[in-house]
């Protein structure tokens, strides 16, 4: 079903706006909402769970996330966090959970719970959040995020950038696994459209244009970024 580092420490498909306006976090921003989700945990102090509420789910998405991290050649821990009325997925520079990685995905229980309910494509649904997250981290990795967004620039640069990665992490594995249900991501996504992340049409031609550097064109990753990179500052 679903294939880095799932890392369970005590502690747009990016849906919400939050502080950044998208789904990821700048750093100077990243304090304020780990205050802002309190858990009880020391190092945390955030709604930051070990354990999304679906066991059969975290072997599959172990596997997922382990793929997305050879792909896109980045290491984040990944958790969970409860996001309440504001279903949403976060990636942020700062790694808050073990201090070795390239930075944070947590994918919040309410957003999965919302996908769980999509029996056609769930799974689908569920991987083009996390390949989109993915996305996000790669782009602090690289050092493009500030030419996706430069000081006072909204994050819509930035979402399509994502969006182009996770539509190419679709790309690749479809190459691989013929039956792979890439059509879902671009579907799944546009549904989530809106506000800075840009309309569901605008979204769905970002993941496919990146879906087709992956499957027709075959680009390797570091070229299918500079791909992204464009394609993101021509909109």
């Amino acid at each position: 079903m679903l294939g880095g580092l799932l890392t369970f420490l005590p502690v747009d498909l990016c849906r919400g706006q939050g502080a950044s306006g998208g789904c990821w976090i700048p750093e100077q921003d990243t304090d304020d909402f780990i205050s802002s989700h309190n858990s009880g945990l020391d190092i945390l102090g955030g709604k930051i769970t070990a354990k999304s509420g679906f066991d059969h789910l975290e072997v599959a998405l172990n596997q997922t996330l382990s793929k997305l991290s050879a792909m896109f050649g980045v290491l984040p821990s990944f958790s969970f966090y409860d996001e309440a009325s504001d279903p949403n997925a976060k990636a942020m520079k700062r790694d808050i959970i073990a201090n070795q990685s390239d930075g944070t995905v947590l994918l919040g229980t309410t957003l999965l719970q919302d996908l769980m309910k999509l029996p056609a494509f769930a799974d689908a649904a569920i991987v083009a959040v996390c390949a989109h997250e993915y996305g996000h981290i790669l782009s602090y990795a690289n050092n493009t995020i500030a030419q996706l967004r430069p000081k006072g620039a909204t994050v819509y640069r930035a979402e399509q950038f994502a969006d182009f990665m996770s539509g190419y992490y679709a790309g690749v594995r479809k190459t691989d696994v013929p039956d792979f249900p890439a059509v879902m991501f671009a579907d799944s996504t546009k549904r989530y459209g809106g506000g800075e992340h840009g309309t569901g049409e605008q979204r769905a031609e970002a993941v496919v244009e990146g879906f087709k550097r992956g499957y027709i064109a075959k680009d390797k990753p570091v070229a299918a970024a500079q791909r992204a990179l464009d394609f993101a500052l021509s909109r």
